[in-house]
C-alpha cells in the first residue's frame, strides 16, 4: 500500500512540475512526464506481481523447504568427501600409541594418569612456566 501511495504522489508531482514550473520544456519530448509515469507504472505492476503472486508460490515455507533440501544434499556430499579423504589419506598412527598397544601384558587399553598428562603438556608448552 505504501508503494502505491508513493507512486500516486510521485505521479501527481511529475504532472504538476511539467506545466506549472515549465520543467522539461526544452526536452525533445513535450509530455515527458506521461512516459515517466507509464514506465513507473509498469515497474510498479511487476513489483505487485512479485509480491502478491510469486510470494504465494515461493513464500517463506517454500524457501525453508528448499534450504532444508540443500542442507541435506550438502551433508551427503560432505560425508562422501570425508570417506574419500579417510580412504586416500588415513591419519598416521603416533609411535607412542603403537608402543602402548604392543606393550607386553597390556590388554590393549591404557589408562593415563592425570600426572602423566600434566607432564606431557608441560613438556610441550613452549612458554616458560614463569610467564604462563
Amino acid at each position: 500500500m505504501r508503494h502505491f501511495i508513493v507512486f500516486l504522489a510521485g505521479s501527481v508531482l511529475l504532472i504538476i512540475i511539467n506545466p506549472v514550473l515549465g520543467f522539461g520544456n526544452e526536452f525533445f519530448i513535450k509530455d515527458w512526464f506521461i512516459w515517466a509515469i507509464l514506465i513507473w507504472a509498469f515497474l510498479f505492476f511487476i513489483h505487485a506481481l512479485n509480491v502478491f503472486v510469486m510470494n504465494r508460490f515461493m513464500g517463506k515455507e517454500w524457501e525453508t523447504a528448499q534450504l532444508e533440501k540443500l542442507r541435506v544434499k550438502q551433508e551427503k556430499r560432505i560425508a562422501k568427501l570425508q570417506q574419500k579423504v579417510e580412504k586416500e589419506m588415513p591419519l598416521p598412527q603416533s609411535p607412542l600409541a603403537e608402543s602402548k598397544d604392543t606393550e607386553p601384558g597390556s590388554s590393549g587399553s591404557h589408562v593415563v594418569d592425570d600426572s602423566e598428562e600434566e607432564k606431557k603438556s608441560e613438556d610441550q608448552n613452549p612458554i616458560p612456566p614463569e610467564i604462563a
